[in-house]
């Protein structure tokens, strides 16, 4: 999954609505957009452009605040042990001990496994 996927798909997962969204204001006011200067609707509500999305990908800080959408369950499981985020950054990982190491692009990859988001290239 190319890294500009990454980071748009974990920002509508954190409430970012894009320019093609029925929701998004730009749209729907006919607000003129293009690359990276194509107008999104933050969780907010403010219209910014594309490129104000947080850098997930080389961004911990981001990446924590985007990890908080996810549900207590998908951190840990009912008896105290490893949900499926903390399972797919595991697996991420490739077992390499300290999670709490896990680089920003790492967690983003595990948080869309998560979400059912991350797709394979071809």
């Amino acid at each position: 999954m190319k890294p500009e996927k990454q980071r748009i798909a974990i920002a509508e997962a954190c409430g970012w609505k894009m320019h093609d969204h029925p929701d998004c204001l730009a749209k729907k006011e006919g607000w003129v957009s293009r690359g990276w200067e194509t107008w999104v609707m933050n969780p907010s509500g403010l219209l910014v452009f594309k490129h104000d999305i947080p850098n997930y990908l080389n961004d911990l800080n981001a990446m924590h605040r985007a990890e908080m959408v996810l549900s207590r369950g998908e951190h840990y499981n009912q008896t105290g042990g490893f949900g499926l985020y903390v399972q797919n950054l595991d697996l991420v990982r490739c077992g390499r001990k300290h999670l709490i190491e896990a680089t920003a692009a790492e967690r983003a990859r595990a948080f869309l496994l998560t979400l059912g988001k991350w797709e394979e290239e071809a």
